[in-house]
């Protein structure tokens, strides 16, 4: 059986276009779970993951000449997390640099917690930077 892996250790083992279209990670406390929603470039239309259905959509207020048009979301990537300090480990996640400022929301849904963390949130200038990061790596 394979050893369980920080989240740290899971984010920096992702593709570099992986890495680079992070845009969420949904982290289930009680099974030790991480969901990672991908939005990457390639036929069919951008659709939020459900996880993250209530993410505020100011960031379609794009730059002139960058549209979402022809992002898709990919299958969440399911990796098992260590069941130990979970915000520990979004902390070393957000200190290590490779998915920008995070936005972290932690739930408690009966007894059980779980974490929403948004990538590419820190603000408005970073949002349109990572999407027209997106857009010169499709071009």
């Amino acid at each position: 059986m394979a050893r369980m892996r920080t989240l740290a250790e899971i984010i920096a083992s992702l593709e570099p276009v992986e890495l680079r279209a992070v845009s969420a990670l949904r982290i289930e406390g009680e099974s030790c779970r991480v969901s990672i929603a991908l939005f990457l470039p390639g036929a069919g239309p951008a659709i939020l993951p459900e996880h993250i259905a209530d993410v505020d959509l100011d960031f379609l207020d794009l730059p002139e000449g960058i549209t979402v048009s022809g992002w898709t979301r990919y299958p969440d990537i399911e990796r098992a997390v260590m069941p130990v300090d979970v915000e520990g480990q979004i902390r070393e996640v957000e200190e290590s640099g490779l998915l920008g400022h995070l936005d972290v929301s932690r739930y408690e849904v009966e007894g059980r917690a779980w974490w929403i963390v948004k990538t590419h949130a820190g603000s408005d200038a970073e949002r349109a930077a990572w999407l027209v990061s997106l857009a010169r790596d499709k071009g």
